[in-house]
């Protein structure tokens, strides 16, 4: 009789109110083959866990289905202690009957069916075991076949290798007998070579931008890419690749293949097809003139800008910066062509020096007619006692020194060829014009100042004998306000502030006539054209 066989035949047998003996219960201990009929069996009357009676513990275990039962003392649990449970079950399987808690468990181990269950569970898990053990060990020889197979892999590429070493062969262009190991033999025909005559003939293909040449010496088989990066350094493939690309573009009939002229870059680009409904109809040329169809069509098709070194070229002759005002023919011309002075348009061989604009007539009477040792034409005045130095791009050793290709920093329209220059006393180079025309000027607020008398580059006061006639006024009228700041400073108090300033002030304003201008504001009356506090 189970267990749950045995709960029903109390409840069965509770009606009566003697001790009786039942058969059936003989597999029970003496003890509990006698029993008293009791009014009812309830956990309170009992003392015992609610989950072992049948009212309660079913209604208990659907309300929470996430419980199970143990195959060996038939206790509820939750699954995820079940398990463990189970183990402690097995380890206490074998402990003396008085040791368990539970007399139930203890009377149901004398049970045929409880020790029948109990068996066949520890047959189960003793399987599980013995089937974990053998994918264990299959598991383990598995590995031990293969790390065997690598052994003897390795060993057998040993092998081989020690014998390639031992053997001879002789390459096909030096005729040098070497080891296997140090031939190179080629993908596509297999014949063998030693790597410098390889590395010689690849290199001798590069530097004439032949690389598509570079072939198999006996057979002529061509060479691939992978074989010339293995023979080759890094420096040396890369300049493989710029010796393809120029040779795409060279053997580019279609023309859609640009490459930059510039020799410090070689990039490669596509041309594209122009947009000619965008042109710029209105758009004027180097020398200020409205530029024609063909010049804005030849534009269109031919400028470009390197995206990598941005530099402006013609596609058609290479010209950097690209010719503006001219097609390559017209460019190519006038390069051999006689130029005027001034804004180098193209003049005929029996003119002068100058064109016909009247600018460029005007220019020449204000400049210098002499030529300095260099052999090139004096950029400055007429009449000046010391010709200034010659600005022309080829004499200028200085790095940052001002050219004649340079625009004057005053009108940032010409350059400074462009007309006749000084040399200020400071050694920077302007337009005569713009010089004058920036101290006619005068100050550009009503305060007087004399910021606008001096250099724009650093500030220095302009100085040059073609500006003394301009600048003897605006002298004269400094050295007036000068006195009168110095009579207001000591009316003021501030001399002996002065005195007392900073060393950054005084650094900023050396003299203290320069701190009194930098206080006070003078201005110049209308009527009698004298300067007022």
């Amino acid at each position: 009789m189970n267990y749950d066989n045995f709960l029903n035949h109390l409840h069965q047998n509770s009606s009566s109110s003697q001790c009786t003996s039942d058969p059936d219960l003989a597999w029970l201990p003496p003890g509990l083959q006698q029993f008293e009929k009791e009014p009812e069996l309830t956990p309170e009357s009992t003392g015992l866990p609610d989950y072992l009676f049948p009212d309660s513990a079913p209604k208990r275990f659907e309300e929470k289905p996430e419980y199970d039962k143990c195959p060996l003392c038939f206790k509820y649990f939750m699954r995820s202690v079940i398990e463990e449970h189970v183990a402690e079950c097995l380890d206490s399987a074998d402990k003396p009957a008085g040791s368990v808690e539970n007399p139930f468990l203890v009377d149901e181990r004398t049970d045929s069916n409880f020790f029948t269950h109990r068996m066949e569970f520890v047959d189960m898990e003793a399987e599980r075991r013995r089937e974990a053990r053998r994918q264990e060990e299959a598991e383990n020889e598995r590995l031990l076949r293969e790390l065997l197979l690598q052994e003897e892999q390795e060993m057998k590429q040993r092998t081989e290798q020690s014998m390639l070493a031992k053997s001879a062969v002789t390459c096909l262009s030096c005729r040098t007998e070497l080891n296997l190991g140090a031939v190179f033999f080629l993908d596509a025909c297999g014949h063998p070579f030693c790597p410098s005559c390889l590395h010689k003939m690849i290199m001798a293909n590069v530097h004439v931008n032949t690389p598509s040449r570079i072939a198999c010496p006996s057979c002529a088989a061509a060479v691939s890419e992978r074989e010339v990066q293995e023979l080759v350094a890094t420096d040396e493939f890369d300049a493989y690749h710029r010796a393809a690309l120029h040779e795409a573009v060279q053997n580019d009939s279609s023309g859609k293949l640009i490459k930059c002229p510039n020799p410090q870059c070689g990039s490669v680009m596509e041309r594209l097809a122009p947009d000619l409904g965008a042109i710029d109809e209105k758009e004027l040329g180097a020398n200020g003139q409205p530029l024609s169809k063909e010049l804005l069509v030849h534009k269109s098709q031919f400028r470009f800008r390197c995206r990598d070194c941005t530099t402006e070229f013609c596609a058609g002759c290479n010209a950097m910066p690209y010719h503006l005002g001219f097609t390559c023919a017209q460019f190519f011309s006038s390069k051999t062509a006689k130029h005027c002075r001034f804004c180098d348009a193209v003049i005929g061989p029996d003119v002068g020096m100058v064109c016909d604009r009247p600018e460029c007539r005007d220019h020449l009477l204000q400049s210098c007619a002499k030529t300095l040792p260099c052999g090139h034409l004096c950029c400055g005045v007429a009449n000046e006692s010391e010709c200034m130095p010659c600005i022309n791009a080829a004499c200028v050793r200085d790095v940052g020194a001002q050219t004649g290709e340079d625009f004057c920093n005053i009108c940032w329209v010409e350059s400074l060829a462009a007309a006749p220059s000084i040399r200020l006393k400071c050694g920077h180079t302007f337009h005569r014009k713009c010089c004058k025309q920036k101290i006619d000027g005068g100050w550009p607020t009503p305060a007087i100042s004399f910021n606008f008398a001096t250099c724009p580059l650093c500030k220095e006061p302009m100085q040059h004998p073609a500006l003394e006639s301009d600048l003897a006024p605006l002298v004269k009228l400094q050295e007036d306000i000068k006195q009168r700041t110095i009579v207001r400073m000591q009316i003021e108090g501030l001399d002996k502030e002065y005195e007392s300033k900073d060393a950054s002030t005084k650094a900023k304003y050396p003299r203290p006539e320069e701190y009194g201008l930098h206080v006070f504001a003078y201005y110049m009356c209308f009527k009698c054209k004298k300067p007022y506090f």
